[in-house]
């Protein structure tokens, strides 16, 4: 009966107002048979009806899974006709159907009242027997979750197996989009195929069938983006830069959490740095070590200015105050020495002059000294971000 259901199936809404087709119908209609038949049937010896009732069940499981295996089937068949795979209606009320069947199962054992049969099987044999038909019970519940589990994970293959046939397509748009950084053309490609496939499944999949598929799919695209990118490979910064972007917009399009990606994206930030931005975070961690390890250390007040005409960068040392003492020592003879970075931008400019005279035996040292170092152009109008 199952299989001519299935080969009935037309892959149309029964109704306006569902999302699932005559085959889904039927496949539930002939469990709920059973059970009607079951109920009419009263059968009067208790110990039997437990045992049929624990075979009943499990053969419904069984039909529930061989119908989602026929309905694969049908859309395999499908697939071929069309020659080429498309996301159509079809495949999404194919996806509606098996998670109807899956979800219409529990609700029917629950109707079959086999907790009723351990309280009739309670009160024949008293307490000596209880468990023994209390585990069978629960055996016969976890035949039920087993069943969904089984299910859900045919879907979840279904929805692989369709994502891994628009994989070509994806892969290929996603490379020339990363590969051809002056030309959005591929990604704009993209996008518009990601849409097309998915708008069809937004208006006819159920809603916690579609975020399943949406999940899936930007799990595919994450991995694939990660393939393609090839982190650590020597390529400029500007290459990783685009791929950030790129990925920026995946994530804006999919909606995904901060959280779930931020791994990777703080991966992709760090290869887009130049040099000089490396260096400037390694200084601005080093800052942020020392505060967190030795808190309060005291302050510094300097005044800086360029003098472009000139070609100068003038910088007054003026005092400190409030200084901590260095270990077990009651006083320190503090100074105060200061260098340029990155250093391969002011290789001109030796960093060993660049000391105050030691201020002897106090936290509030006065050293009003003035440095004045010679800049190029370059290094006047460098910039750190």
């Amino acid at each position: 009966m199952i299989d001519k259901a299935v080969q009935m199936d037309k892959l149309k809404p029964v109704d306006s107002s569902v999302k699932h087709s005559s085959s889904a119908v039927d496949t539930v209609a002939i469990c709920y048979a059973i059970k009607t038949f079951w109920k009419e049937l009263a059968w009067p010896d208790v110990e039997d009806c437990f045992t049929l009732i624990t075979r009943i069940v499990a053969d419904i499981c069984q039909s529930c899974i061989y119908y989602a295996d026929r309905m694969r089937k049908k859309l395999d068949l499908f697939s071929r006709v069309l020659n080429v795979f498309q996301v159509t209606p079809e495949w999404c009320y194919a996806m509606n159907n098996i998670d109807y069947v899956r979800r219409s199962i529990e609700p029917l054992v629950h109707e079959l009242e086999v907790a009723k049969i351990v309280q009739k099987l309670a009160a024949l044999h008293g307490d000596k027997r209880v468990t023994k038909y209390q585990n069978c019970e629960l055996t016969i519940q976890i035949v039920v979750e087993d069943n969904n589990d089984t299910m859900s994970n045919k879907l979840v293959d279904l929805i692989s197996n369709a994502i891994n046939k628009m994989l070509p397509v994806i892969e290929r748009l996603l490379l020339q989009g990363i590969e051809l950084e002056m030309n959005n053309k591929s990604l704009d490609e993209l996008m518009i195929y990601l849409d097309t496939s998915l708008l069809t499944m937004r208006n006819e999949m159920d809603s916690d069938n579609f975020k399943r598929v949406l999940d899936i799919i930007w799990d595919t695209v994450l991995s694939k983006m990660k393939d393609i990118t090839r982190l650590g490979v020597n390529q400029p910064p500007q290459y990783y830069k685009h791929v950030l972007n790129i990925f920026d917009v995946l994530v804006e399009y999919f909606k995904e959490s901060k959280e779930a990606i931020d791994e990777f994206r703080q991966s992709l930030e760090l290869y887009s740095l130049s040099t000089n931005e490396l260096i400037h975070m390694y200084y601005l961690e080093q800052c942020q070590t020392i505060q967190s390890n030795g808190g309060d250390c005291g302050q510094l007040t300097i005044r800086a200015m360029i003098l472009k005409n000139q070609g100068l960068l003038k910088i007054e040392i003026l005092n400190c105050r409030n200084l901590k003492p260095n270990g077990s020592d009651k006083c320190c003879n503090p100074f105060v020495r200061f260098k340029f970075v990155p250093e391969n931008k002011f290789l001109d400019i030796s960093n060993s002059k660049h000391r105050t005279k030691d201020q002897k035996k106090t936290f509030f040292p006065l050293f009003d000294e003035t440095f004045q170092i010679s800049l190029t152009n370059d290094q006047m109008n460098l910039k750190m971000p």
